[in-house]
């Protein structure tokens, strides 16, 4: 019963660094000390398979990390440290006193069990009862159906989930994609508004639909700032009032309001092909020295007005 207390203890440090990576935490004395069965619940062992089913139950139950397959790195690691004798387990038995010695709770355990068990490491262990249980947990294999909560069916079942989950998503992206795509069919009121705006805006330049108070402001705004990055500041006031004719006409005005649109489209492109277009920030700047320049009281001129109101007209 000695020699299979060190297994459950050794398992339960074992597993501990496993999951934190070799080092350890402010919580490894709780969860060394909740995995051991011996030393949560005094438990004496008379078998090899009772000592590994207490431990792969409670290594299932307590730790943060829950694995089976952590559980089966942590027996492999008891079954190393005792095929490497009395001194390699003494060495593993200092580190759990180390350990529960800093804490203000469980140092009782060390006090109670592994001062005595490190004594006893030291004068009456056998090295070869300890390396005969190391050949026992080498040939040794716990299956699921050894701990009783039927594990398979619960792996299943989450399984079943997981995938039903996977389904249910891709089912969502398929939708959507779908709808990116054209695929479906959602009604009219997925009809994309800003397709629909241009289109207006354009029926509207040539003069086929009357156009609305909303169109009539953003074709003056688009004129606006065609004109403004042209450089051609001084006759925005001029073309105001002409955009608002050209774009409030009706249909019996419509070759007219195209022939405007057409010479403005002209204008702005034969502008960028000649590369005279400016950028807004040079042509402010090309305006602040023209003012400068040009000295005088003139304040009615655009390109004469101080810096300030210049940046606020812009």
């Amino acid at each position: 019963a000695v020699y299979l207390g060190l297994v459950d203890i050794v398992f339960a440090y074992s597993l501990d660094q496993r999951a934190n990576l070799g080092e350890s935490t402010v919580e490894s004395a709780w969860a060394v000390g909740a995995v051991s069965p011996s030393l949560s619940n005094l438990e004496q062992f008379t078998t090899l398979q009772s000592v590994l089913v207490g431990c792969f139950r409670r290594g299932l139950a307590y730790p943060l990390y829950r694995n089976w397959e952590l559980c089966e790195k942590a027996l492999e690691d008891v079954y190393v440290v005792f095929k490497l004798g009395r001194r390699a387990l003494l060495k593993t038995m200092l580190q759990v006193k180390e350990l529960f010695d800093k804490h203000d709770v469980f140092y009782v355990y060390s006090k109670i069990f592994l001062d005595d068990y490190c004594v006893w490491l030291q004068t009456q262990a056998s090295d070869k009862a300890i390396r005969s249980l190391a050949h026992k947990l080498h040939n040794f294999e716990v299956e699921k159906d050894d701990i009783g909560w039927n594990l398979d069916a619960f792996e299943d079942l989450a399984l079943q989930t997981s995938e039903s989950e996977a389904g249910e998503d891709s089912e969502v992206v398929d939708a959507e994609m779908g709808e990116m795509a054209g695929e479906v069919d959602f009604g009219e009121e997925h009809v994309d508004s800003d397709s629909a705006r241009l289109e207006g805006l354009s029926l509207a330049a040539q003069g086929r639909v009357q156009p609305s108070e909303q169109q009539v402001e953003e074709v003056q705004s688009r004129r606006k700032l065609v004109q403004i990055i042209g450089g051609d500041y001084d006759d925005i006031v001029d073309t105001e009032t002409s955009s608002n004719s050209n774009v409030g006409t009706d249909a019996d005005a419509g070759v007219n309001t195209d022939k405007d649109a057409n010479a403005d489209a002209t204008q702005a492109m034969s502008a960028w092909d000649n590369a005279t277009v400016q950028s807004p920030a040079s042509a402010l700047l090309s305006s602040i020295m023209q003012s400068g320049s040009a000295g005088g009281n003139d304040t009615k001129s655009p390109r004469k007005k101080p810096l300030i109101e210049l940046i606020d007209d812009n």
